[in-house]
């Protein structure tokens, strides 16, 4: 199947995957031909990605490491979380429980093994990345902590520490997360927001005392320059460093107010040159084996100037997939198709300049 982003949907295409939004909501169903009336509707509800029906592509797989549906129960979960939280100096048991169950069931996807590609388009929508951009770190968390060796109790505090790492926004006030948003100034209130979700969550002795701890030190770096303690090295958990890399990689594709976001293989360069600095080298390292730069399903471009679709991500090959040379430029299709793997060395005079977005 053909893996895109909304802004190349045309007239005809048919939807081989049901679409959710960033608020959890499901605006369109699995087989459906895109016509011009249900591209406007994708486009009011900013919907991300879509997974199209290719006669092209079809026998290539694109597993999702999560379901979509589990993925959007848990986003509606923290969206009812904080919304009604806000401003509280406690958290409702009752909203914490309706949060922890799609969480832990995104737990049960990653143990004893990972299977499929974690969804690693970004939020579209700046004012939903408050709930949506949390699980899906929660998701690559547990990708990232599997491959790093914990076990399923500990990946279960992963996820849900990566799920609730900003509750603490609810207690900030209303003129400091606006600085945030629109300019994306970090005033010295806003960097209590690890300690004030720490605090919130501790206090209702909800969780293992490990989601409090990686909550307080999510924004803690490598090299001792992140907050609030100042922390360095392997004085961090090995949680709070897996969370750092999977944040810091979705807040860097998702649209922001005050910035633009960058392609998935652009923002894994990023963590690549930050790694053995503001993040865990180690982690950094998993991250570039296990999650691809070029994921199934999307096209790119060659220097050659041949267009391609990702049949396999070829994991282990960092930025050297096989692909599936099928459409021209315009994405229209050619009368024949071949594959090229850049992987092998009679391909090294090849690489990829450009992804489509998705």
């Amino acid at each position: 199947m053909w893996r895109i982003s909304l802004k190349h949907a045309k007239p005809g295409m048919v939807l081989d995957h049901p679409v959710f939004d960033g608020s959890g909501h499901l605006p369109m169903e699995s087989g459906v031909e895109l016509d011009h009336d249900s591209i406007t509707k994708l486009s009011i509800y900013s919907v991300g990605e879509l997974l199209i029906d290719e006669p092209l592509l079809a026998d290539i797989p694109v597993q999702r490491f999560v379901p979509p549906e589990v993925m959007a129960e848990a986003t509606k979960a923290l969206r009812q979380l904080l919304t009604e939280s806000q401003g509280c100096d406690q958290i409702d048991p009752f909203l914490l429980e309706q949060l922890e169950r799609p969480v832990y069931a995104i737990t049960r996807e990653s143990f004893p093994e990972v299977i499929g590609e974690p969804n690693v388009s970004g939020c579209l929508l700046p004012e939903a990345y408050d709930y949506t951009q949390p699980v899906k770190t929660a998701v690559l968390c547990l990708m990232l902590g599997s491959r790093a060796g914990m076990d399923i109790g500990e990946l279960a505090n992963l996820a849900m520490s990566a799920t609730l790492m900003n509750v603490g926004y609810i207690q900030m006030s209303a003129k400091t997360m606006a600085k945030w948003r629109t300019l994306g100034e970090e005033s010295d209130e806003f960097w209590e927001h690890p300690t004030c979700g720490a605090r919130l969550i501790a206090d209702g002795e909800w969780f293992d005392p490990q989601v409090v701890q990686t909550i307080l030190e999510h924004h803690e770096r490598w090299d001792g320059t992140g907050y609030p303690a100042g922390l360095k090295g392997k004085h961090l958990s090995l949680s709070a460093r897996v969370l750092a890399v999977a944040d810091t990689y979705y807040e860097l594709i998702s649209r922001g107010s005050n910035k633009l976001e960058l392609m998935p293989h652009q923002a894994v360069e990023y963590l690549m040159a930050a790694g053995g600095e503001a993040f865990d080298p180690e982690i950094v390292h998993l991250f570039v084996r296990h999650v691809p730069l070029y994921p199934t399903g999307i096209t790119v471009q060659l220097n050659s100037g041949q267009t391609g679709v990702v049949s396999n991500p070829n994991l282990g090959h960092v930025g050297r997939p096989l692909l599936r040379i099928c459409m021209d430029e315009d994405l229209r299709p050619l009368p024949f198709v071949y594959e090229i793997d850049l992987s092998e060395s009679a391909q090294q005079d090849r690489y990829i300049v450009q992804a489509l977005e998705y």
